[in-house]
C-alpha cells in the first residue's frame, strides 16, 4: 500500500531547495579541526615515547593540516611536538599556498631559501637526542639530513605501531 502524500508535500520533496538540503557536502573542515588533530597526534607520540611526529606531503600531511603540497625534493615537512606549536617546514616559494592552507592558522609556519640549508632551519624544532615517528612518504635524503645536522636523533616509521612504542 502506498503512502498517501499531498501535493503541496509533492511539491516540496521534488523542490530544487530540497535536494540542495538533501545532498549538501558537509561543512569544510576549520582551523580548529586541524589544530585538534594536530594535537592528538602529538600527544598520542608522547604516550607512545616518541620525541614527536614528523609529516612529509602526503596523505598525512592533508589530514593535519588540510595544506596539499606537490611532492618534490625541496623539504617540506610538519614537526608536531606535545607541549610545542606545531610547525610546517616549507621552501620559501611554496609559503604562499602553505598559508592558505585551512589549517594554517593553527600552526607556525617556517620557510626556507633556495641556496640555504633546510635542515638547519628544521633541527632547532628537534629534540637533539630524540626518537622521531616518521610518515611512510618522507624521502631517505630528508631524514639522512636531519641526522647529519643532529646525529643523537633517531627516526621510526608511523605504521609500525610495535616500532613506535618500543624503546
Amino acid at each position: 500500500m502506498l503512502c498517501a502524500v499531498s501535493h503541496r508535500q509533492e511539491a516540496l520533496m521534488s523542490s530544487p531547495s530540497h535536494f540542495a538540503q538533501q545532498s549538501a557536502p558537509p561543512p569544510p573542515f576549520t582551523a580548529d579541526d586541524y589544530r585538534a588533530r594536530m594535537a592528538r597526534a602529538a600527544e598520542s607520540a608522547a604516550e607512545a615515547g616518541l620525541a614527536g611526529v614528523i609529516v612529509a606531503p602526503g596523505p598525512d600531511l592533508v589530514h593535519l593540516t588540510g595544506y596539499r603540497p606537490v611532492s618534490t625534493e625541496r623539504l617540506t615537512l610538519l614537526v608536531l611536538r606535545a607541549g610545542h606549536d606545531p610547525v610546517l617546514v616549507v621552501p620559501t616559494l611554496e609559503a604562499p599556498d602553505a598559508a592558505a592552507a585551512t589549517g594554517a592558522p593553527a600552526l607556525t609556519l617556517r620557510d626556507w631559501t633556495d641556496g640555504k640549508d633546510p635542515y638547519e632551519v628544521t633541527a632547532p624544532l628537534l629534540d637533539a637526542e630524540g626518537r622521531f615517528g616518521v610518515s611512510d612518504n618522507a624521502w631517505a635524503m630528508h631524514l639522512l639530513g636531519l641526522q647529519r645536522e643532529l646525529p643523537g636523533t633517531s627516526y621510526t616509521a608511523l605504521t609500525e605501531p610495535s616500532r613506535c612504542s618500543a624503546r
